[in-house]
């Protein structure tokens, strides 16, 4: 109303799992104009930084928030558990990118507790 812009700044991209859409639909939804400019989504930053790729070939590609119970089961131990009876490879970055940022190469390497931003990159072994 005074003519300036506002900018919300986040982590990864703001069409992924982010606060950012909220508000910016309750914005546009005002009458303010509005702009998305895209980021690097954690898990592409993720597989960057590991040296891999998330998919080749025919291979699909899911995105599967904590908050979705796989399988009946959303805690850290239980994934382990699966990825080890299914014989997955797993990497799992935490806080990707940050000070902070720790990366693990197996199943067993991971604790059974890990910070908000921890991402798992799991794929059929070949």
């Amino acid at each position: 109303e005074k003519g300036m812009d506002v900018v919300f700044i986040t982590l990864g991209d703001p069409t992924v799992y982010s606060t950012c859409m909220y508000i910016h639909k309750r914005i546009r939804k005002q009458g303010y104009e509005t702009r998305i400019v895209p980021g690097v989504p954690s898990f592409c930053a993720a597989a960057a930084r590991v040296d891999q790729s998330l998919v080749e070939n025919q291979e699909e590609l899911h995105v599967i928030p904590a908050s979705y119970e796989i399988e009946e089961g959303r805690k850290i131990p239980y994934v382990k558990q699966v990825i080890k009876e299914q014989n997955l490879n797993l990497t799992m970055v935490e806080n990707c990118g940050m000070e902070n940022e720790t990366i693990y190469h197996s199943a067993e390497e991971i604790p059974d507790e890990a910070s908000y931003y921890s991402l798992f990159i799991v794929k059929e072994k070949k």
